[in-house]
């Protein structure tokens, strides 16, 4: 399966382990013209009207590969930088890409024990692409001390969105960038060996219930047929396109 150059490109993919990766944390933003957040400031007071959060979260400064693994290199940024950096992404690529958020996203493909995806449909209470299809997600969290952790933050979202337990080991499978707002994303795999019907249950009493509307399922050779029917945020499509490239089985 290809994926649309329109919707977004695969990085790289590959399959890291936690050992495998290793961060490098910058705990300053990057300093922004005085213009540029006023406008920022701004566009937060008429989103706080909603009750958004504004939380810390780790931005992309880079990666490179090394015999190791993959070395990520993280600095400090917001929420409230990140919704006006996707909401400005082909303005501030076309005139200063450096201002852009990158705030690095993570996504979980989780797999059930027949071999089927866990898929979401997000409500109406979520700010950004309500109502349409996602995958388990989210960001990386910012410690009060220490290195932010990709693989701790993805395990602690998966908790969080579906409920489940998350004893198996997680797998960086790769990176993905959507055209829309240019942001990236590190794309993980877990299998959970649960099944559906106990996915179900768990979701019912999960912390972030309220973030969807429906839990669902879709076997992995159904896949293809999946993406072209159902409406899924840039995000979920280009991880799931990813998580397709990686398998044997054809999806």
């Amino acid at each position: 399966m290809s994926l649309n150059p329109k919707i977004g490109r695969i990085l790289f993919k590959g399959e890291w382990s936690p050992q495998q990766v290793d961060s490098a944390w910058n705990p300053s933003a990057p300093p922004l013209p005085t213009q540029l957040q006023q406008s920022i400031d701004q566009f937060w007071r008429q989103r706080q009207a909603r009750h958004t959060f504004n939380g810390d979260l780790a931005r992309l400064a880079g990666y490179e590969f090394r015999e190791t693994g993959l070395k990520l290199y993280l600095q400090a940024s917001d929420y409230k930088t990140l919704l006006y950096s996707n909401q400005h992404a082909s303005r501030l690529a076309e005139k200063n890409p450096e201002h852009l958020s990158r705030a690095l996203g993570i996504s979980a493909i989780v797999e059930t024990n027949n071999n089927s995806i866990v898929y979401i449909k997000r409500s109406d209470k979520v700010g950004e692409y309500p109502l349409v299809h996602d995958i388990p997600g989210g960001h990386i969290d910012v410690p009060e001390s220490g290195t932010p952790d990709a693989f701790a933050s993805i395990k602690q979202e998966i908790i969080e969105e579906l409920g489940i337990p998350v004893r198996n080991p997680i797998e960086l499978i790769g990176m993905i960038e959507t055209f829309e707002t240019l942001k990236p994303e590190l794309i993980f795999k877990f299998f959970s060996q649960l099944s559906e019907k106990d996915i179900k249950n768990f979701g019912r009493t999960a912390k972030d219930r309220f973030e969807y509307t429906d839990l669902l399922f879709c076997p992995c050779d159904k896949l293809s047929a999946l993406l072209s029917d159902k409406t899924f945020s840039p995000s979920a499509y280009s991880s799931l396109v990813l998580y397709s490239q990686t398998q044997e089985v054809i999806c």
